[in-house]
């Protein structure tokens, strides 16, 4: 019986130690000189002290000690990647940047100039 209840309270503390794992929607990327054309779907996996939000099919991601911080990092980071790969030749990048910038080019649309 000891060895039973030994190991329920190991399975117990590896649960504790396992994040929160959902996903989320995003509708826009916080920046106004963009637009994005449909949601994006986004990952979030919640540990205790930090939330990580990632969007796989572009391998970006972000952190912060909540889900808003994780959510609006993770913005930041697709358009940083949006604007470097934009600003890159296609013939210059190797497979997996240009399968990025396809992506990013079928989801954002560059809005004019906020004057």
């Amino acid at each position: 019986m000891d060895g039973l209840r030994e190991r329920v309270n190991q399975i117990e503390h590896e649960l504790e130690d396992r994040p929160r794992t959902y996903l989320s929607v995003i509708t826009d990327l916080g920046d106004r000189r963009y637009t994005l054309l449909s949601d994006v779907t986004i990952a979030l996996e919640e540990y205790k002290d930090e939330v990580v939000a990632r969007w796989p099919d572009v391998e970006v991601y972000a952190s912060g000690t909540t889900e808003s911080e994780a959510v609006a990092g993770v913005k930041r980071q697709i358009v940083e990647l949006f604007e470097e790969l934009r600003s890159m030749k296609s013939g210059t990048l190797g497979r997996l940047p240009l399968s990025w910038k396809r992506i990013l080019r079928r989801a954002i649309r560059c809005n004019a100039p906020v004057s």
